[in-house]
């Protein structure tokens, strides 16, 4: 796939947005503070990350400055509120369909912003996982047609073949022949399928 001449991904990191809201709101608070698969990010972390992304791509649609990130413990505890409110932002920074062909830097490199979109989208996907293991939610429920969008784009920008240093995804390993579509996902992009909360 040549990722310059991708479709629009925008809807995709919509609904990817909607899925992590929807984990978040299913959090306890006291889980907040909880590891995750991500072994050097809690719970809270993670949430801190996926909104400095958004954060940082909608900066990137507007042509302004990357903003810094935000420390995780300074953004408190009403995440729905803020997953939503940077929804909102992400869709009025990209509602120009100009900004999917405009050339962006962001940490990864200077590409397309529909590869910018559809790269982040893919982290908020794969991430899914991540939350839904930390918070012991079940997985088998969640979109699948996001996974199979982030198993497409992964395996362009980062194919097992190509990981190691500097590339955020392990070896590829297996996971359980029955297990649902985001434990797949999660397993080939390097993260343990068996972790538990």
């Amino acid at each position: 796939m040549d990722l310059s001449s991708l479709p629009d991904a925008r809807p995709v990191y919509d609904r990817a947005l909607t899925q992590v809201v929807g984990l978040v709101d299913a959090a306890k608070p006291e889980q907040f503070d909880a590891p995750t698969p991500c072994t050097e990010w809690t719970v809270r972390d993670l949430l801190g990350h996926l909104l400095d992304v958004a954060e940082r791509v909608t900066a990137a649609a507007e042509d302004a400055p990357a903003p810094a990130p935000t420390p995780a413990a300074d953004r408190g505890d009403d995440w729905h509120t803020a997953f939503t409110a940077a929804a909102g932002r992400v869709r009025a920074a990209w509602a120009d369909d100009a900004t999917l062909d405009r050339q962006m830097t962001l940490p990864f490199g200077e590409v397309p912003g529909r590869m910018a979109v559809a790269v982040v989208a893919s982290d908020a996907i794969v991430h899914a996982w991540d939350l839904a293991r930390a918070l012991d939610l079940p997985t088998g429920e969640m979109d699948a047609e996001l996974a199979a969008f982030a198993r497409e784009i992964v395996g362009v920008v980062a194919p097992p073949e190509r990981r190691g240093e500097g590339i955020p995804f392990g070896p590829a390993r297996e996971a359980a022949g029955g297990a649902d579509v985001y434990t797949h996902l999660a397993a080939w992009t390097g993260r343990d399928p068996e972790w538990a909360a």
